[in-house]
């Protein structure tokens, strides 16, 4: 809980992700310009004293993750918003599994939700399907960027 003069503030972060795109799990090039183009954002915006190395950014893990959002930050409770860019990435971009694993570990600290991208038609509806109960979704963000 967060508190500043003498209130106390429930934080909640509702657009975290895990993501890979270290080189072998590029598909391509635009694998390579998409998280370039993501650290130039981070680089370019953020105070030069909170500007990570870019081999840091490529995949950050989940115990960084934690220790960043809990222990160092302020967040009380974090919702997973991944990315697939399946067309980028090998494995995809945001780690599913990962993210999946880490919120099953910290059901207090964190929300599995997942992406759909409904171009995907009646096959992506009955993927969603699957994965929700796969992963017992609670939520799922509407995902057009493939």
């Amino acid at each position: 809980m967060y508190s500043k003069d003498g209130q106390d503030y429930f934080i909640v972060d509702a657009h975290v992700a895990l993501w890979d795109a270290r080189p072998e799990n590029q598909r391509n090039i635009h694998g390579k310009q998409f998280i370039d183009c993501f650290y130039d954002y981070h680089r370019n915006l953020s105070p030069e004293s909170e500007v990570w190395p870019y081999e840091d950014y490529l995949y950050q893990g989940g115990d960084r993750l934690m220790h960043d959002l809990f222990e160092v930050g302020h967040v009380d409770h974090a919702i997973f918003q991944p990315a697939a860019l399946g067309e980028f990435y090998v494995n995809g971009f945001g780690q599913t599994e990962e993210a999946s694993a880490l919120a099953k570990a910290h059901p207090d600290k964190l929300t599995y939700n997942h992406c759909w991208d409904p171009r995907l038609g009646e096959q992506g509806l009955r993927q969603l399907r699957e994965d929700a109960k796969r992963f017992g979704l609670r939520g799922c963000k509407l995902y057009t960027a493939e």
